[in-house]
């Protein structure tokens, strides 16, 4: 993980896929360095975060479900090197998937995250 971590941050990207890098786009066509686009979405302690007030530098990554075997792997991952992401790299991590606030409250009380989970409740 921190491997990765190093790379995207080298690199000066805003967009991460934690598994594997990529050095030319993301899902949502975006270029390393490129700015994701503007978007606010509830977090699990039910305030809003929006891209353009976040000053820091951005680690986003995109999940399928709360609570499933390999999204809990990855939100722990995460979970593990977020105070290494926020001291050596001044980032900010969030995850984002479809489910309701509710939903991300028990996931990330179950797991103890240190980081805000998104709710995109209309998968958008």
């Amino acid at each position: 993980m921190k491997t990765a971590a190093a790379l995207l941050f080298a690199a000066g990207a805003q967009a991460f896929a934690p598994t594997a890098p990529s050095r030319s786009s993301t899902a949502l066509n975006l270029k390393v360095g490129e700015t994701a686009p503007e978007f606010s979405l509830v977090d699990q302690n039910g305030k809003t975060f929006t891209r353009s007030k976040n000053k820091k530098p951005l680690v986003v990554y995109f999940y399928p479900a709360d609570s499933t075997p390999g999204c809990t792997v990855q939100a722990n991952a995460f979970n593990d090197e977020i105070q290494n992401i926020r001291k050596e790299f001044k980032a900010d991590v969030v995850g984002i998937s479809g489910q309701d606030v509710e939903s991300k409250q028990k996931f990330a009380e179950e797991l103890g995250l240190n980081f805000s989970i998104l709710a995109d409740e209309g998968d958008e």
